[in-house]
């Protein structure tokens, strides 16, 4: 028979890397940890035992939580030091063949579906720009989730981030049943729906506005032309 009870819980600073560097990191780049300890006595024996926890960020809002989210990611992606604290001090960068893959686990994860090689594809212009998403191409982490994608006010990370939450919120049964395409680029969206019939129409997401879908859709006028007709991107 045994009794035991969680009598304090205490803070204790673990600092890995250059001290310089500290102060230049986000909330949701602190990486802590929590240690276990048990200290008991059997048969006149005093056993000590301490174990810890892999790292984690400690956020205070919910907004905060994509980009803890996806440091917890990048961390586990690349490195297995249980105790690397200041990891982000200096964090490598991913070739894109292992980003990719995580992402991918992503969308299968919180969404259902994993992405194919074509969706992977256009993930890739997005985030290194058009021809640059071979698998050996290096991916920095502040490239990932902290520079803004040019010409947009958000991360490349961010934008993802809020098209998970899209289809968790609104979108799973069409997006498990493989009626969404994605991830497409407004050229290759025209060029799908080139001469085909009146009404077809394409379901992507939007990359100018965050949790963003587009729908484009094939008309035909009176005088018999068709064109296509794309609405302002309904959101989350």
């Amino acid at each position: 028979m045994s009794s035991h009870a969680f009598q304090q819980l205490k803070e204790k600073k673990y600092i890995n890397g250059a001290k310089g560097n500290e102060g230049l990191l986000s909330v949701t780049e602190e990486l802590h940890s929590l240690s276990f300890e048990a200290h008991f006595t059997v048969l006149g024996l005093t056993i000590d035992l301490e174990t810890s926890s892999l790292p984690l960020v400690v956020i205070s809002n919910v907004s905060q939580l994509p980009a803890g989210w996806a440091s917890v990611m990048w961390y586990n992606l690349l490195t297995d030091e249980p105790r690397n604290l200041g990891y982000f001090g200096n964090p490598p960068r991913a070739s894109w063949s292992q980003l990719s893959e995580v992402l991918s686990w992503q969308f299968s994860s919180f969404a259902g579906r994993g992405l194919n090689a074509d969706q992977l594809l256009m993930l890739g212009e997005r985030l290194l720009g058009p021809g640059t998403s071979s698998s050996d191409c290096q991916v920095s982490w502040s490239r990932f989730s902290k520079e803004n994608i040019a010409g947009k006010p958000f991360s490349f990370w961010i934008w993802l981030e809020s098209i998970l939450e899209l289809i968790r919120k609104h979108l799973l049964p069409v997006w498990n049943d493989n009626y969404i395409m994605g991830f497409v680029s407004k050229e290759t969206e025209r060029a799908l729906l080139k001469g085909k019939e009146a009404g077809t129409f394409l379901l992507r997401f939007s990359e100018s506005h965050l949790g963003g879908i587009t729908f484009t859709w094939v008309e035909q006028a009176d005088n018999g032309l068709y064109h296509m007709t794309t609405p302002q991107p309904a959101g989350s």
